[in-house]
């Protein structure tokens, strides 16, 4: 899957980027797809439709979260007057068809000084249920979509002994992905490969399958995520896009960034990029914030520093993201990320 979307630039303001969002619909069971050049055309043949590759024409809203421990990201695309044929192209007329089609969305600002401008994945998955939601003048059409949404609700069968040839928990798990239809190099293991290669590797004993032998399972992949694993040390996971991220507990995630410089992480601020909006709201774990729209900086699990003239006295903390949710809207005031994050316990060097 691509990570980003070349497009032509189509501002010409100094002051501010233009807003790009470009969205993408496929249908799985169409085989042909037509090309002009590098651009790929609507046709109700090939089942592809390409929003906004050459101009901001169709206003679009997004909705999104992101969690530390989510699995299942699940977006709401709203896209204003569409033509008859496309909106009966993808309507939906029931929930989760299995001939459903995907969409992608394409999110960001297009880069100053530059013909052409990269803008980066924001969501791929499944279109679950998809219809207008307005009537005329403006009618909007309203897609709700899930990432890997057959891949989560796949049923797991795993036979009493199946885990005996695993040591740890994360091996075990990182195979069952693959069965159910992950590409090996789509999970990531790599916060435990840390462990492993730590000054204590004994805390990867946390994720050992003391019960391997025994273990058996028979419900959903999407269950087993989001709660079984945690049996093993409190494991969790995060989807971001195309990848499966596998994570060891809050107390091993600290433990492996305490020897990092804190200088290097990014700050957010009134004049950081991402720019903070108006003041963070600080909490007993926390601080809850909005910054504008960012794919890069502010991602679960991702640290940061804060600057704040109006609370100095949280400063001094490195902070964890825990939640991010995407409010985007092309032609209107939102374009923004809703921040929830969690404060470490011991203060910034």
């Amino acid at each position: 899957m691509a990570t980003s979307i070349n497009v032509k630039n189509i501002g010409n303001r100094d002051e501010f980027p233009t807003r790009r969002i470009v969205v993408e619909i496929f249908d799985t069971n169409s085989k042909q797809i037509q090309k002009t050049g590098t651009n790929t055309l609507y046709s109700p043949a090939s089942g592809h439709i390409l929003l906004n590759e050459t101009s901001n024409d169709v206003d679009i809203k997004v909705k999104l979260s992101r969690n530390y421990g989510g699995i299942d990201p699940k977006a709401t695309v709203s896209i204003c007057n569409l033509s008859d044929r496309i909106i009966n192209e993808v309507a939906t007329t029931e929930f989760a068809p299995k001939n459903s089609k995907t969409i992608t969305v394409y999110a960001g600002y297009e880069k100053k000084g530059q013909e052409t401008s990269d803008i980066p994945l924001l969501f791929s998955g499944t279109i679950l249920w998809a219809l207008p939601t307005t009537g005329r003048p403006d009618v909007w059409f309203t897609i709700q979509a899930v990432e890997n949404f057959f891949l989560t609700n796949a049923i797991l069968n795993v036979p009493s002994g199946y885990a005996s040839d695993f040591k740890y928990s994360y091996e075990l798990i990182k195979n069952i992905a693959q069965f159910v239809g992950y590409a090996e190099s789509a999970i990531d293991t790599s916060f435990f490969d840390k462990l492993r290669q730590s000054s204590q590797p004994k805390r990867l004993e946390e994720y050992l399958l003391t019960n391997r032998d025994t273990f058996s399972y028979n419900s959903t992949f999407g269950n087993f995520m989001k709660k079984d694993i945690f049996q093993w040390g409190r494991m969790s996971a995060v989807q971001m896009s195309d990848k499966l991220i596998l994570l060891p507990c809050s107390a091993d995630m600290d433990f492996l960034e305490s020897d990092e410089d804190k200088s290097t992480l990014p700050v957010i601020s009134a004049r950081s990029n991402p720019t903070m909006i108006g003041i963070p709201k600080p909490n007993p774990t926390g601080v809850d914030f909005t910054t504008l729209f960012d794919t890069t900086v502010l991602l679960p699990m991702r640290r940061f520093r804060l600057n704040s003239f109006i609370f100095p006295m949280f400063d001094d903390f490195v902070y964890w993201v825990q939640k991010v949710d995407y409010d985007l809207h092309l032609r209107g005031q939102p374009f923004y990320n809703h921040v929830v994050a969690r404060r470490k316990v011991q203060r910034a060097k």
